[in-house]
């Protein structure tokens, strides 16, 4: 599986199924998001991806920025907590974005 591109497979008998675990370590894709283009998109596919899950994937642990869940797990309100607060730590800058900007041909005057 390539998280967060997949998160679903065909069974032996050809039928989708949905990943039963899930576990993303954001930590590492933030750090190198500041560098590359792909990890940032990662990054920010990561957390577009947790939020639009959270009622099916519950986290069942979270440290050093790697996140777990389990899909319809037991809810953690703790967790679930920490998880809101990593959640709204902005993206880093897009450093194809940044990249660009300092790469522009310089102004004639």
């Amino acid at each position: 599986m390539r998280f967060p591109f997949n998160t679903d497979y065909l069974d032996r008998k050809g039928r989708p199924q949905s990943v039963e675990w899930v576990a993303v370590d954001l930590d590492l894709l933030e750090r190198y998001g500041r560098a590359f283009a792909g990890d940032w998109r990662q990054l920010h596919n990561s957390k577009r991806w947790i939020e639009q899950h959270r009622q099916a994937y519950r986290v069942q642990s979270l440290a050093d920025g790697v996140v777990v869940f389990q899909k319809e797990g037991p809810i953690h309100a703790p967790l679930e907590l920490a998880l809101d607060q990593t959640l709204q730590q902005p993206l880093p800058a897009n450093p194809r974005r940044r990249r660009s900007l300092t790469m522009a041909p310089p102004q004639k005057g």
